[in-house]
């Protein structure tokens, strides 16, 4: 539940309903979302499914809804997302995916079982490792030239792994950022 512009004569009056989880709503609980939470009063609630009422689905059994769940199929109840933030670095590889269920964790375009492979952290992020777009562990001419076939596309088709400035568009900022680790090693990273 979220409100949208000026509310008038305080918050909402969402009190006794079912949130998905004994303890409320989110971000008081952890069950359904409430937004701006100042907008919103959700206390007291109910603490089970009001009976003839759907219950959202949660295929994991997790308590979290289906509808919300960033791994709706793997049990994530935190629902820990590494690589969510690498916005706020101003790095590409946020996917959305949980850590339960995401290929890449930290979303540097090195799966997690690439990391582990190579005795690295699938947690942390290293921008060599986006850079290295062949997959060849060295920071090339090669890096290059694939990226600038890719030239004016946007992501799709081109390959997630090739926007490195995550605006979608292969452009000169991406062979900019490549060419800024020139030379760098897989090996590097830490």
């Amino acid at each position: 539940m979220s409100t949208v512009g000026t509310q008038v004569g305080g918050p909402i009056n969402a009190q006794n309903n079912w949130w998905g989880k004994i303890n409320g709503a989110d971000p008081a609980g952890h069950g359904d979302k409430i937004s701006p939470a100042a907008t919103i009063n959700a206390v007291p609630f109910l603490t089970a499914p009001v009976a003839g009422c759907p219950v959202p689905l949660d295929g994991d059994g997790d308590g979290v809804n289906d509808a919300v769940d960033n791994c709706p199929t793997d049990y994530n109840p935190a629902q820990t997302n590494t690589d969510q933030l690498n916005y706020l670095a101003n790095r590409p590889g946020s996917d959305g995916l949980g850590d339960a269920c995401d290929p890449n964790i930290s979303g540097d375009g090195y799966t997690n079982a690439q990391h582990t492979a190579i005795g690295k952290n699938p947690m942390l992020y290293c921008a060599i490792m986006r850079a290295d777009v062949d997959g060849d562990g060295v920071i090339s001419i090669l890096d290059l030239a694939k990226v600038a076939q890719k030239f004016g596309q946007n992501v799709p088709p081109a390959p997630e792994r090739f926007s490195q400035d995550a605006d979608g568009t292969i452009s000169i900022l991406d062979l900019v950022r490549i060419a800024s680790y020139f030379g760098g090693r897989v090996a590097d990273c830490a």
